[in-house]
């Protein structure tokens, strides 16, 4: 038997003795363990959590730079939207148009009374309906064109007479409405035409004055202009619209008007005198009558001349307006250009008005007229140096007065 070999007491006190030190660590082997596990666990959870989809984070988080690590972050809540402002609704606006651009809409006529004390060329215009204009626009005054002397017809050269000097006639449109400036122009010591307005008060009383002052007379025949919205011709106009009957009518209720007269002058009527078949029988019913015509050619498209001329009618025709501008060195400036014409063609023919300009440069001109060797002659004697043969109309002054021909003899018929 061994001696060294334990006895089973001995074993059994050993392992007695071990026991408690067993189950010590045990005890430290399970703490460390559940330690490992929860620290696994917390690793895996941060791990998952890292690992997330941005699917599976509130889409209202985000990420920041300025933490260690990425901490969810609130998104600032995004402003709602405005609503779209109303485009505010576009203002029709209603362009400037004349009253009436149709010229063959009828004009209603206005009969017109004058007054004796009016001291305006007073021609009304029918009223208007009043027009909303986009936009004020300030007028601009038209500046005055320069008049040029016409050329002469080669019928002209070949019908008048050489005189020994150069012949004028000055006509005065419009008379008898202004009865101020109408005393004025008869008040003037010379020869002049005068065309009396057929609805003028006391034509009777004026015409004779003039009359008896030496001036020749011709009726002022109204007549349908081009624009007829913003030019009224006066009661009893000659009208496109009317019938030959009713313009002729009309021709003879003016013709009416007063007595004394050698012939007529159309005022306005740029439109009536472009129509040929409106003026023709008006001009034939002239010529019946014995009178003699002055196309005032208050448009270059006037056909009056030459159906005149078709038709055997004793006519002339205007080479320049006196007094486009109302004053009364614009005034001399435009008898300067008559006097060119007169001594181009041997005559001229000047149309002016009963204004302060036209009154105030005839005053001063006409006395100078033969310093400045020119004849100033009534209307009728032109129209018959022109046709000599045609048969002289009963109150034609044109026998009054001594006209020096070619062979500077004076003449006095």
């Amino acid at each position: 038997m061994n001696e060294n070999a334990p006895s089973p007491e001995t074993e059994t006190e050993q392992a007695d003795a071990t026991t408690p030190v067993a189950k010590k660590n045990i005890m430290q082997s399970l703490g460390w363990g559940l330690w490992s596990v929860l620290l696994l666990l917390t690793i895996i959870g941060l791990i998952v959590a890292g690992l997330s989809t941005p699917q599976q984070i509130d889409p209202t988080l985000q990420a920041t730079q300025s933490v260690p690590r990425e901490v969810a972050v609130p998104k600032p809540a995004a402003p709602p939207p405005k609503p779209p402002e109303p485009k505010p609704e576009p203002v029709p606006m209603t362009p400037v148009i004349s009253p009436l651009q149709d010229d063959t809409q009828p004009q209603e006529e206005t009969q017109i009374r004058i007054g004796p004390q009016t001291l305006i060329n007073y021609t009304p215009l029918p009223a208007e309906k009043p027009v909303q204009v986009a936009a004020a626009i300030p007028a601009k005054k038209p500046e005055p064109t320069p008049v040029t002397a016409p050329s002469v017809p080669s019928e002209t050269r070949a019908t008048l007479p050489h005189f020994a000097k150069p012949v004028i006639a000055i006509v005065i449109d419009d008379m008898g409405l202004d009865r101020r400036h109408t005393t004025q122009i008869t008040a003037l010591a010379a020869p002049i035409t005068l065309a009396f307005m057929p609805y003028a008060e006391q034509l009777d009383t004026q015409t004779k004055q003039a009359w008896t002052a030496g001036h020749e007379l011709i009726v002022h025949m109204p007549m349908e202009p081009e624009d007829l919205a913003h030019n009224n011709p006066g009661p009893n106009a000659l009208l496109l619209k009317n019938g030959t009957d009713e313009n002729v009518r009309r021709l003879d209720h003016n013709l009416a008007s007063f007595q004394g007269y050698m012939g007529i002058n159309n005022h306005m009527g740029s439109a009536f005198t472009m129509s040929r078949a409106a003026v023709t029988p008006v001009l034939e019913d002239i010529k019946k009558r014995g009178l003699w015509f002055l196309d005032s050619k208050t448009d270059a498209r006037s056909v009056a001349s030459t159906v005149a001329d078709e038709i055997g009618l004793p006519y002339a025709s205007r080479d320049i307006f006196l007094d486009n501008v109302n004053s009364k060195q614009a005034v001399l400036a435009q008898l300067k250009q008559v006097e060119q014409v007169a001594r181009k063609k041997g005559y001229a023919i000047a149309i002016g008005h009963p204004k302060e300009g036209t009154v105030t440069a005839l005053q001063e001109w006409l006395p100078q007229i033969q310093q400045r060797n020119f004849a100033l002659v009534p209307l009728s004697t032109i129209i018959h140096a022109r046709f000599p043969k045609a048969a002289v109309p009963r109150y034609a002054r044109n026998g009054e007065f001594n006209v020096a021909e070619k062979s500077g003899e004076q003449k006095s018929n």
